[in-house]
């Protein structure tokens, strides 16, 4: 689980540092940076798992994510000369659920850019540290450990992509914001073996729900049972696969004598699906971050989810992070999981209602969504 993390120069956020809780709810006005602070999990997810190149690519360009505002530099040696940056960072300080004697503690990476016409990306500064020792990588791309210091050969790639418990940890993170327009449509299907791992956007949701029903078929049954308490009328969902000239899987779902293919279900269906696969897979993620999770959902549906949450999470399956502008769903949550995020100074400013004292007062008598909505939580 991760306790706390700490970003630094990503976009909207110049330095914010915020505890997690093994459920995580981030609210506050459109524009505020929100959505910065998942953004920069899931680039953190991209430097790990596929180096620094890969994950800036999406961006276009390193500068379009580097925070424009007024930034404090530090000092690094790079070729013996001094210099001063403010790099981009990224700091996780973690309990990882791993039976393995070497369990990091805590992890962090730091990128900067050449004050050049190329303007190469590169990493500043690396750590990963255990409760008996410390590895890390300098400026000058030297992996240093107690026993020795040598260069690093591949300066494109994360030290932290060699640490075995950090890399099956992040690479299992699981990111939602689910486009129901891709979800229905038929998607190709993989053609290697090994895990199957559902798309941010959704849209391998049938593949996803065949690769659970091959593993286990009764928690697939347990995923259709709960969707017709949704959908009562459902007969049965069932993931189809084409024979034509490339193999694509869609879903198919039977109602009555007849049967709708994916791309004419419902936006809500196809998001209630793809919520009760990944929270019920028989081999969760240790981490779930979710963009407006109520976008498309009605209110009986978001109780159902908030209790799916609820049981992942009493299960210690994982950790589940979440944006919202619903406060229906804030009234499912105790105040103490909620983070508040707006701006001040013109900076993102982060902090949790629960240590206010005069709102944990007023939380004895209203609801977090009645309190966010009356009277706010703007320090």
């Amino acid at each position: 689980m991760i306790k706390n993390i700490e970003v630094k120069n990503f976009k909207a956020i110049e330095s914010a540092k915020v505890k997690l809780t093994p459920l995580t709810a981030f609210i506050g006005y459109n524009g505020m940076g929100k959505s910065s602070l998942l953004e920069a999990l899931q680039m953190f997810n991209s430097i790990v798992t596929e180096g620094l190149d890969s994950a800036v690519r999406p961006w276009r360009e390193f500068e379009h994510i580097y925070y424009k505002g007024k930034k404090k530099k530090r000092k690094f040696i790079k070729d013996g000369i001094e210099l001063q940056f403010a790099p981009m960072e990224f700091a996780f300080n973690v309990k990882l659920a791993t039976k393995s004697p070497l369990n990091p503690t805590k992890f962090s990476t730091s990128i900067g850019q050449e004050i050049s016409s190329v303007g190469n990306i590169f990493f500043i500064e690396e750590k990963v540290s255990y409760k008996q020792f410390e590895r890390s990588r300098d400026a000058d791309n030297n992996y240093i450990t107690q026993e020795r210091k040598a260069p690093w050969q591949t300066p494109d790639r994360s030290i932290l992509s060699a640490e075995l418990e950090i890399r099956r940890y992040v690479e299992s993170w699981q990111f939602l914001s689910m486009n129901t327009f891709l979800m229905g449509d038929p998607h190709s299907q993989k053609k290697t073996s090994g895990p199957i791992t559902l798309h941010k956007d959704g849209r391998n949701i049938a593949e996803f729900l065949l690769s659970i029903r091959d593993k286990d078929i009764e928690v697939y049954k347990g995923i259709l049972e709960t969707l017709q308490y949704v959908l009562p009328y459902a007969k049965d969902l069932q993931p189809q696969i084409t024979q034509e000239l490339e193999k694509m899987v869609y879903l198919q779902l039977s109602e009555q004598d007849f049967k709708l293919p994916g791309w004419m279900l419902s936006t809500g269906t196809l998001k209630i699906l793809a919520l009760l696969a990944v929270f019920r897979h028989p081999e969760p993620s240790p981490l779930i971050v979710i963009e407006e999770l109520e976008n498309g959902l009605d209110p009986r549906t978001i109780h159902l989810v908030i209790t799916e949450i609820r049981n992942y999470i009493d299960n210690k399956k994982g950790q589940v992070l979440i944006t919202s502008h619903s406060p229906y769903l804030l009234d499912q949550l105790h105040i103490s999981q909620i983070v508040f995020v707006e701006r001040k100074d013109e900076k993102v400013s982060l902090s949790r209602p629960a240590d206010d004292e005069e709102v944990l007062d007023w939380s004895k008598k209203f609801a977090p969504g009645q309190l966010y909505t009356q009277k706010g939580f703007s320090n």
